[in-house]
C-alpha cells in the first residue's frame, strides 16, 4: 500500500481526524474567510467570449479562479486531503478550463442543481461542501470532486473525445441567438450544440423550440426550463433529424410524466439527463437507446432531520422522487453500452430488484446514493454482471452491515473507489473481508465514515498498493 503501515501514515491520520497544528491553522483560516465573505459569483456571458474570439479563458476567468484554488489549497492541500504535488499554477490551468453555463453559482448554493456535471458550478459545489461540518473527513471526500477529473461525479461521458459541455465550451467563440436557444459549434444552419438553458420554454412552445433547431445538433440542453412538465410520445419527432442527437439534458424543469416511447425517435443517443424533475415513474421501454452511455436522474438527497447542511436560509428543494415500486428488472435491458448510471437522492428506491443489472457488463461507476437501501433490499449476487466497474458508491443509505457475499462473483477486479460513508455500518467486519479487498488489487480510496465502525484491520488491506485513502470513525 502507498499508505505504508495503515493506521499510522500520516495520510490515514490526517483522514480520520489527526493532522500538524500548522496546517490546520491554515485550514481553520480558509473556512473563516469563506464564512464571513460569502462568493457571489456568476458565470462570464457567453457574449464577452463571443465578442473577441482570440481571448483566452485564463484572462476572462482569471480572478475567479484565483479565488477558487486559494480556497483550494487552503481546504485541500494544505491540511494533506489531497495531494501536495498539485501545483498553483496548474490549478489556475485547470479551472480556467472548466466548462460554465447559465447558471448561477453562489455561496451557499441556492439551489442544489449542480451535483453532477463537468462544469465549473459542479466543483465549486463540492469545494463548498468539502468545508461543511469541521470534519477532514468530509473535506477528503469532497475535494476529489473539486479537481480536473471531477472525481467522477464532476465530470460525464464524452461524445467524439470531449464531454457535452466541453463541446459547448471550445464552440462559444462561434455562438449566436436563435429561436429560443443558442446556436454554436458550427456556421449558421450547421451547428451541433443548442444551448437552451433558462430560456423560457414550456410545454406550450417546446414544439416550436425543437422545430427550429439545425438538423446538425448534437448537443441539447434544456435544462432550467421549469414550464416544461412532461415529454410526450413524439415530441423529438419535431428535431429535423433526431438520430442526430447525442446528449440530452433536462435537468431543474418541473417534469412529472414522460410517455414510454418519447425517446424511441432519439436511436443514437449516448447522454441522458433528467435529475431535478418530479418524475416517480420510469417505465421498462422508456430507455430503448441502444447507444446509451450515461444515465443520471439526481434529486436534493438532504432530508430536513439531515446533519448535513447543504442549503443556507431558503434553499431552493427538488428531492428525488423515484420509487423502486416505478420501475422493474427490465428498465436497463436495452442499454448493453451503459458506463455511468447515476440514481442520486431518490429516497423512494429502497429495492435492486434481481437480474436489473444483466447485461450492463460496462459500467464503471454506478451511484446509488442517499436513497433508502439496507441490507435486506437486494439479492448477493444482483451486481455480479457488473465487471468492469470502477467506482461503487452507496453513501447515505440504511446499511448496517458491510456483507462479504455482495462481493462474491469475480466482478470486484477494476474497482478504485468504494464509497459506503453515512449509513449505520456496524463492527467488526467478518474476516471473509480480507479477501474481498484482496480480490480488489486496483483499489485506491474507501470511504467508510459516519458509520458506528471504526477500525479494520491493517492486513485487510496488504493486497492493495494503491490503496492512498481510507476514511473511518462516526458522523460529525
Amino acid at each position: 500500500m502507498k499508505l505504508g503501515y495503515l493506521f499510522t501514515s500520516t495520510v490515514l491520520s490526517l483522514l480520520v481526524g489527526g493532522g500538524n497544528a500548522a496546517s490546520d491553522k491554515v485550514h481553520q483560516k480558509g473556512r473563516a474567510r469563506r464564512r464571513t465573505a460569502k462568493r457571489s459569483k456568476s458565470a462570464k456571458p457567453l457574449e464577452l467570449i463571443n465578442s473577441d474570439c482570440g481571448l483566452n479563458n485564463a484572462n476572462v476567468y482569471k480572478a475567479e479562479c484565483e479565488s477558487f484554488c486559494t480556497e483550494f489549497f487552503e481546504v485541500c492541500v494544505n491540511p494533506n486531503y489531497f495531494a501536495a504535488t498539485m501545483s498553483w499554477n496548474k490549478c489556475i490551468k485547470n479551472c480556467t478550463a472548466w466548462p460554465r453555463t447559465k447558471a448561477k453559482v453562489t455561496r451557499p448554493p441556492e439551489k442544489f442543481n449542480h451535483l453532477g456535471g463537468d462544469t465549473f458550478a459542479c466543483r465549486d459545489l463540492h469545494l463548498w461542501e468539502a468545508q461543511i461540518g469541521d470534519s477532514p473527513k468530509n473535506a477528503a471526500f469532497h475535494c476529489f470532486h473539486s479537481i480536473d477529473n471531477g472525481g467522477d461525479v464532476c465530470s460525464d461521458i464524452e461524445i467524439d473525445g470531449k464531454t457535452p459541455f466541453e463541446t459547448l465550451r471550445d464552440s462559444s467563440c462561434t455562438h449566436h441567438h436563435y429561436g429560443y436557444c443558442d446556436l454554436s459549434g458550427g456556421n449558421i444552419g450547421h451547428e451541433t450544440v443548442a444551448d437552451c438553458m433558462k430560456s423560457g420554454v414550456t410545454d406550450e412552445n417546446l414544439v416550436d423550440a425543437l422545430r427550429m433547431l439545425p438538423s446538425t445538433i448534437k448537443i441539447l440542453i434544456m435544462n432550467e426550463n421549469e414550464g416544461i412538465t412532461q415529454l410526450s410520445s413524439g415530441i423529438f419527432d419535431n428535431l429535423q433529424n433526431p438520430l442526430k442527437l447525442k446528449a440530452l439534458y433536462f435537468d431543474d424543469c418541473n417534469i412529472t410524466t414522460i410517455h414510454e416511447e418519447a425517446f424511441w425517435p432519439l436511436q443514437n443517443l449516448e447522454v441522458l439527463n433528467l435529475s431535478f424533475n418530479k418524475i416517480s415513474i420510469l417505465q421498462d421501454h422508456l430507455l430503448k437507446l441502444p447507444e446509451l452511455r450515461g444515465f443520471s436522474i439526481y434529486g436534493d438527497p438532504t432530508p430536513p432531520e439531515s446533519v448535513i447542511p447543504l442549503f443556507g436560509p431558503g434553499g431552493g428543494r427538488k428531492p428525488g422522487m423515484i420509487t423502486s415500486d416505478g420501475f422493474t428488472a427490465n428498465l436497463f435491458q436495452y442499454t448493453p453500452d451503459l458506463e455511468r448510471l447515476m440514481m442520486y437522492g431518490n429516497r423512494g428506491i429502497d429495492t435492486l430488484h434481481d437480474g436489473m443489472f444483466e447485461g450492463l457488463s460496462k459500467v464503471t461507476s454506478m451511484f446509488f446514493v442517499f436513497c433508502a437501501l439496507d441490507n435486506d433490499s437486494f439479492s448477493a449476487d444482483v451486481f455480479e454482471p457488473l465487471v468492469s466497474m470502477k467506482n461503487f458508491d452507496f453513501q447515505g443509505n440504511f446499511f448496517t452491515k458491510f456483507d462479504p457475499a455482495w462481493f462474491d462473483g469475480g466482478w470486484t477486479s477494476n474497482i478504485r473507489r468504494l464509497a459506503f460513508f453515512a449509513n449505520q455500518i456496524e463492527g467488526p467486519l467478518e474476516e471473509d473481508f480480507e479477501t474481498v479487498f484482496a480480490d480488489m488489487p486496483k483499489l485506491q480510496q474507501v470511504f467508510i465514515d459516519q458509520n458506528p465502525l471504526a477500525f479494520i484491520p491493517a492486513e485487510y488491506f496488504e493486497n492493495n498498493p494503491d490503496l492512498d485513502t481510507l476514511t473511518l470513525g462516526p458522523a460529525y
